[in-house]
């Protein structure tokens, strides 16, 4: 029988990589979602009038909200680059004022991440766990 003492931990890790662009999980379900990005689980239906569907949300065959980190990560990088449009993607970063900034500002710099190519099933933390 598995040691089930270890399953925090394991989240835990998972979720580090997620947020590090490792990407092993990539269709989420909202409370997921909430802990990976910080959005709250609330806000998140409000948001489908912004975020293209099937890239950022998606509703799948078995009738579930899910929501790609990657394709989240890809939207605000896009939006970033929108409001930013003399940087270039390696030097746009977000300052504490929300205005543009480069490497010099004051802020945090954004990740890159891949280009969302179609949407994928969902992996759930129970296949992987």
């Amino acid at each position: 029988m598995a040691n089930t003492t270890n399953i925090p931990q394991i989240i835990d890790q998972l979720i580090e990589v997620i947020q590090n662009g490792g990407g092993l999980i990539d269709w989420v379900q909202a409370e997921r979602f909430e802990q990976i990005t910080g959005i709250k689980q609330s806000t998140l239906r409000g948001k489908h009038e912004m975020w293209p569907e099937g890239i950022v949300w998606a509703k799948f065959d078995d009738g579930r909200l899910y929501y790609s980190i990657a394709g989240y990560n890809n939207w605000a990088s896009q939006q970033a680059a929108n409001r930013c449009p003399q940087a270039s993607p390696k030097e746009t970063v977000l300052s504490v004022s929300g205005g543009c900034g480069t490497k010099r500002g004051a802020g945090k710099r954004l990740k890159s991440s891949p280009q969302l190519i179609g949407a994928t099933p969902p992996r759930l933390l129970s296949e992987i766990a």
